[in-house]
């Protein structure tokens, strides 16, 4: 079965507290601790492993209590970029135990139609490119353009074209249109090759020149402006439905105050 690395020099009577367990010998000369994990020595100490299969999800009280053995360190960092990264095996084998990992899983096993791309709405969420036209008068296009400013974190306009199939002269068209209905905000901005921003605070990049709109980070587990490349953990269509359901809330918001 396969196993995650959970960290090193773990103390055998901590690992066994946690696992409720008593280690045993195996074979290989490692500690089996209850179904889930093992300790294999190293050095003096021992590298603990887990068996994401032996849990009940990513709910399980055993990573609860794995999690709290973690010490709190500042993230590590990427040698080659400098930039943090996720530290935490314990949160990596939560999402790898959770819907949102089998729903990327499915999503990456069925490609949109031919010449389609995920990162454009028309293709992975139609029914929400339908519904904006609808409610904010805006064309296809500009609805689909609309929905990936304010839902993707790098909807530059060289991406943009190519994700959506489009030639420069029908971008063009989609941004004049959306920049005249007061939807979004026009300008120029350092470290990004687009003039049209979703509303809101603006975070600058700790790290490169590229910022991003501080609300998209919130739909983006373990986002943040130190980080070169923003993950999301869900699939690209359930990130389209939060950013106009987030949206259409402040809107709402707006208007009642």
């Amino acid at each position: 079965a396969t196993q995650v690395l959970i960290g090193d020099l773990h103390s055998v009577a901590r690992i066994e507290e946690a696992a409720g367990a008593t280690a045993l010998r195996s074979a290989a000369g490692r500690l089996a601790v209850g179904p889930a994990l093992e300790l294999a020595p190293a050095g003096g100490g021992y590298h603990l492993w887990l068996r994401p299969a032996a849990l009940s999800g990513p709910a399980d009280p055993l990573l609860d209590r794995l999690a709290e053995l973690e010490p709190a360190a500042p993230p590590a960092r990427d040698r080659r970029w400098n930039t943090p990264v996720p530290s935490s095996a314990v949160a990596d084998v939560r999402f790898l135990l959770a819907d949102a990992s089998a729903d990327i899983a499915d999503q990456l096993d069925t490609p949109p139609a031919a010449g389609g791309h995920h990162h454009d709405p028309l293709h992975s969420a139609p029914d929400l490119v339908a519904a904006l036209a609808r409610t904010r008068g805006l064309s296809e296009d500009a609805a689909r353009l609309y929905l990936q400013l304010i839902t993707l974190p790098d909807p530059d306009d060289p991406r943009v074209t190519r994700w959506n199939g489009w030639d420069t002269a029908r971008h063009a068209a989609a941004a004049d249109e959306l920049r005249g209905s007061g939807l979004v905000v026009a300008e120029e901005r350092q470290g990004v090759q687009r003039t049209l921003f979703a509303p809101g605070p603006w975070t600058e990049s700790t790290f490169a020149a590229r910022g991003v709109e501080a609300a998209k980070l919130s739909r983006i587990p373990g986002a943040g402006p130190s980080l070169r490349v923003h993950v999301p953990a869900v699939p690209v269509r359930g990130l389209f439905q939060r950013a106009w359901t987030d949206t259409e809330q402040d809107r709402a918001a707006a208007a009642a105050t």
